[in-house]
């Protein structure tokens, strides 16, 4: 089954949404992998060590991250002079 990114994003964000009561006031700030097809949580305090447990579970995706408690996993910002890019970890 092919996804797209933005139907990977819109799926991982409606099973966050669903479980975002449980979610955020037991894990806030920790590191969330959504598999979009089996609907796994993974939990961790990095991206890294999310995407370890999903391997080590042999989930295959494909995945949505997130912060717990925040918009997404990362925030990119731009310069004024919209030249350069980068990404901060929330």
């Amino acid at each position: 089954m092919a996804f797209n990114v933005e139907e990977v994003a819109r799926i991982g964000r409606k099973l966050y949404e669903r479980h975002r009561s449980q979610l955020e006031p037991a894990y806030h700030g920790k590191y969330v992998l959504i598999d979009i097809t089996s609907e796994k949580f993974f939990l961790g305090d990095s991206p890294q060590a999310v995407y370890r447990k999903a391997v080590e579970a042999a989930q295959k995706g494909p995945y949505h991250l997130m912060r717990v408690g925040y918009p997404g996993a990362y925030r990119s910002r731009r310069s004024p002079d919209a030249e350069s890019r980068r990404v901060v970890r929330r």
